[in-house]
């Protein structure tokens, strides 16, 4: 559903645990083909340099995956299914940094500063990095946040050398300590709850 201040999801249903997990990013994909396209235009309007380009928002596989679920069924999964979980939500992981790479390659040529703003965050930074998150970890123990999340971290930190991870609420403070430990946090932005 797209509102002119959101979108949200509705779960999905039709999830069979018992078939392995088949989650990719279809480059030929409308959505997916129009989304590049106005990413390459904003690129060939801001220049090489007269302005800079944001990063598109690719949430990360955890908060994907919870909502193609739905909350409830994602922690039961993570529980009932790990094994399924583990490779869903690498394959999910697999896919985005994929899209990065593909949205890099085609807005590198175009602009100094492809990595630019991390998007809804008022940040730049000199060094190419990607701004991530997990909303869902706040319902998360440490150890399924071990096993579940910080792979896709440590991935993209891979890939991009920097971290900037958002923090969400005074719930998922108890990750802190692992995140602090990540050789690639740069910054660590803490919205407290309400």
């Amino acid at each position: 559903h797209f509102t002119d201040r959101t979108i949200w999801f509705d779960p999905l249903p039709d999830l069979l645990f018992d078939r392995p997990p088949c989650f990719r990013l279809d480059p030929s994909d409308p959505w997916i083909r129009r989304h590049e396209a106005v990413y390459r235009k904003v690129a060939e309007a801001a220049g090489w340099d007269d302005f800079m380009l944001g990063q598109p928002c690719l949430l990360p596989a955890s908060d994907v995956l919870s909502a193609y679920l739905g909350p409830q069924r994602f922690l039961e999964a993570l529980l009932l299914e790990p094994a399924w979980m583990d490779q869903a939500l690498r394959q999910m992981t697999r896919a985005l940094l994929e899209e990065k790479r593909r949205l890099r390659k085609l807005v590198e040529p175009l602009h100094a500063f492809w990595y630019g703003l991390a998007g809804w965050m008022p940040f730049w930074a000199p060094e190419p990095f990607l701004g991530t998150q997990s909303d869902v970890s706040c319902m998360m123990s440490p150890d399924q946040f071990e096993r579940y999340v910080i792979p896709e971290l440590e991935a993209v930190g891979r890939e991009f050398g920097a971290i900037w991870y958002h923090l969400d609420g005074r719930d998922a403070r108890h990750h802190l300590p692992r995140l602090l430990s990540l050789p690639a946090l740069r910054v660590l932005q803490y919205t407290p709850s309400p």
